[in-house]
């Protein structure tokens, strides 16, 4: 929002929930709002499950163990919707959407998927699009590191899970 706001910056969101989505599109009108939920390769074009919880939202088996979902959705009740609801969304990865909206360049990816991290960026074609910065909130670093392997360089952690890489 700051970039859109401040420096004339244009982007695509893309957002699984309908409510947010919706207010998306009219609160930020220089970028594109897409309504699906980013996924690996394997899992383009199929409904995905996703827990609603206002800001605080999740797919289905992003997060590992038990107690994590668990966690995740007393932290969200406590802070925005006391009660989940699961949809059902549509599976997009990264280069189907960059690939639909014919984006030339991407100076900066930020990616907020709740433990979806690597599955997100998995389809993402790294040799296509380039990001010069992508930020991750990393819920599973490691899982990052892989997916990003000798392509980028962590430049700063910016919180104990905003992670800040550029490409080398």
């Amino acid at each position: 929002l700051y970039f859109e706001k401040h420096r004339n910056w244009r982007g695509i969101l893309v957002e699984p929930a309908p409510v947010l989505a919706s207010h998306c599109r009219k609160v930020r009108t220089k970028s594109i709002t897409v309504e699906a939920a980013l996924v690996a390769p394997a899992d383009s074009g199929k409904m995905v499950e996703f827990t609603f919880m206002g800001l605080m939202g999740h797919l289905h088996g992003a997060l590992k163990t038990r107690q994590e979902v668990e966690d995740h959705v007393r932290s969200a009740a406590e802070c925005f919707q006391p009660q989940p609801m699961r949809i059902r969304v549509r599976g997009l990865t990264l280069t189907e959407i960059l690939d639909q909206y014919r984006v030339k360049r991407v100076d900066l990816l930020v990616l907020d998927v709740e433990g979806y991290e690597a599955q997100a960026l998995s389809g993402l074609d790294l040799d296509k699009y380039k990001p010069k910065y992508i930020l991750i909130e990393a819920r599973y670093p490691d899982e990052v590191l892989v997916v990003l392997g000798h392509q980028y360089a962590l430049t700063d952690k910016l919180t104990d899970w905003d992670w800040l890489f550029c490409r080398k």
